[in-house]
């Protein structure tokens, strides 16, 4: 076995035991948006394999993430991902996570050839009526499966050597 075909838990356990921000590309998504949640459910269904970690915008580890990359902690706009000490926001995100997915859904990176200005028009007319198309719940709701949760990051380490509160 390769050290990056390691079973998920044994990934994710050596990323949260190095020093934060985790080395694994890290998916942040509004815990209370439906589409947001659906989304994480349908990159679960349909990545590659499974090298992301998955972190609600508003958890402490969320804001946590979101001020050490330059981003207001109170951000709920859009998909975040980290990936490669980068922070994506809006369609950057969306195309960066569609490397992460299994064609045809992978394909989806075509669209960075769109001018960003066009592809971020698009991308926040969904964003800005998300709760009025798909609802919202009054706080984090989703109810993570097995693969979920065992990627999910919900807290920080309270101290360099405590991984378990992840």
């Amino acid at each position: 076995m390769t050290a990056n075909a390691q079973p998920t838990s044994a990934r994710r356990q050596a990323a949260l035991s190095d020093p934060w921000p985790p080395a694994e590309p890290v998916l942040l998504f509004d815990g209370v948006c439906h589409l947001c949640q659906r989304s994480v459910r349908f990159v679960l269904r349909h990545e590659r394999r499974p090298a992301l970690l998955f972190c609600t915008l508003q958890s402490p580890a969320g804001r946590d993430l979101l001020e050490r990359h330059g981003l207001d902690p109170g951000y709920t706009g859009s998909l975040v991902l980290i990936a490669e000490g980068k922070a994506r926001t809006r369609s950057d995100a969306a195309l960066f996570l569609a490397r992460h997915l299994r064609a045809p859904w992978s394909w989806i990176r075509a669209f960075r050839l769109l001018p960003r200005p066009w592809r971020d028009w698009l991308y926040d007319i969904v964003a800005k009526r998300r709760y009025r198309w798909f609802g919202r719940d009054e706080s984090f709701c989703l109810i993570p499966d097995a693969r979920l949760r065992a990627r999910l990051i919900d807290d920080l380490p309270k101290d360099p050597s405590d991984s378990a509160t992840r």
